[in-house]
């Protein structure tokens, strides 16, 4: 790797004094160092200059160049290795460098890492001062979406990877125990319009949040599998493997579903809006029911939300104990039915008050005929 260049005899006492304070020297621990002409050279002990190597001087290293003089504030290559010398020559060790890659000047400047052996950090993690960064194979520091492949490859995420996809701040430092809202993993730049999502970045791991997170702040946030944060009516699934899974009941601009929602017999939640979507729990409700319907203003129904967050209703849970009801109506001062056909409902106590809810959840509102006794519910609720 190191070729020498001669450039004068091993230099003696006599020729050192009739140089006068045009040189220089001192001894190094490979080599010895001498200035002429204003400029450091490395020789070794045949007095040929050191040439492409490092030299070292109290415990730090020197780049010598093709010429044999000494490199600064710049960039050093060594076989595949890579290192960054400061502007008195010492190779960088366990610190940072904000500069152009080392094959292009006129590019964008980037932030790079130097480890203890002074070599640039690529494909790996580093976590340094408590925090953890990531350097694509050019040593970039990566901020964004990052992926891994579970070992030393690393570089900006292309899709969502289980357990091995991060998100790193603005620094370089990846989030851990806090909140943030971006596009998906793999999303271009180019996509000016591309749909923003809510992720929480697990304490430690740095991991996105999936499923059901019982206690975030104190709150409950349901997420897909892909980490992000749902909202609005939200079922309980299962995914390809079996295991429990959450979907989101997509609505339009007026709050209506787009479609049919046949998974709405399992476990339900209502989770607010895109922004703040933290799960009800021994809370009330005023929403719209999933169902491919028009529905109107009016048509919004109250709903019950468990201290787990789970809609109560009239499901197989409670079916066997479920009171028969017929929905009537006062209509030109009668009351009559509705023909809308056998209902099962059940009662349940709430803040020390009986309510009844149907197998959709919907509170009673109206007179209902239950197990052949005529009741009325009041329609109005104080949330508390």
């Amino acid at each position: 790797m190191r070729k020498q260049t001669k450039i004068a005899a091993v230099v003696s006492t006599a020729a050192l004094l009739a140089l006068g304070a045009s040189m220089t020297s001192f001894a190094a621990a490979k080599g010895t160092w001498m200035m002429v002409d204003g400029e450091w050279y490395c020789y070794d002990k045949n007095g040929d200059a050191y040439t492409n190597t490092f030299c070292s001087s109290n415990g730090k290293e020197y780049y010598v160049g093709d010429d044999g003089e000494l490199v600064r504030s710049a960039w050093v290559e060594d076989g595949s290795d890579k290192y960054f010398v400061n502007s008195s020559g010492a190779k960088i060790t366990n610190d940072w460098r904000l500069t152009t890659p080392i094959d292009d000047e006129t590019a964008d400047e980037e932030w790079y890492y130097f480890q203890s052996n002074g070599k640039m950090a690529t494909s790996k993690k580093i976590t340094y001062k408590g925090k953890t960064y990531y350097f694509d194979s050019e040593g970039k520091m990566l901020t964004g979406w990052v992926t891994t492949d579970g070992t030393d490859n690393v570089d900006e995420a292309d899709t969502y990877k289980k357990d091995n996809t991060f998100y790193c701040d603005e620094t370089g430092a990846r989030v851990e125990g806090a909140w943030v809202k971006d596009t998906e993993p793999g999303t271009s730049d180019d996509e000016a319009d591309a749909d923003e999502y809510w992720y929480y970045l697990k304490k430690s791991t740095g991991k996105p949040a999936t499923g059901k997170q019982a206690n975030l702040n104190g709150q409950i946030y349901l997420f897909d599998n892909q980490g992000r944060m749902l909202y609005g009516w939200v079922v309980q699934t299962t995914d390809a493997s079996g295991n429990n899974a959450y979907k989101q009941i997509n609505l339009d601009d007026d709050n209506h579903t787009k479609q049919a929602v046949s998974e709405f017999a399992g476990d339900a939640y209502y989770c607010g809006d895109e922004d703040d979507g933290h799960a009800k729990k021994n809370k009330w409700a005023k929403t719209w029911i999933p169902k491919d319907e028009d529905e109107e203003e009016g048509d919004q129904k109250w709903f019950w939300f468990d201290k787990n967050g789970k809609l109560y209703r009239t499901n197989m849970d409670v079916l066997a104990t479920a009171s028969n009801a017929y929905e009537y109506e006062f209509k030109d001062g009668v009351v009559q039915s509705k023909n809308k056909g056998l209902v099962n409902v059940t009662k349940k106590k709430v803040n020390s008050k009986d309510y009844w809810f149907d197998q959709e959840g919907r509170m009673l509102s109206n007179f209902y005929l239950v197990d052949d006794e005529m009741y009325y519910f009041g329609g109005s609720m104080t949330v508390p």
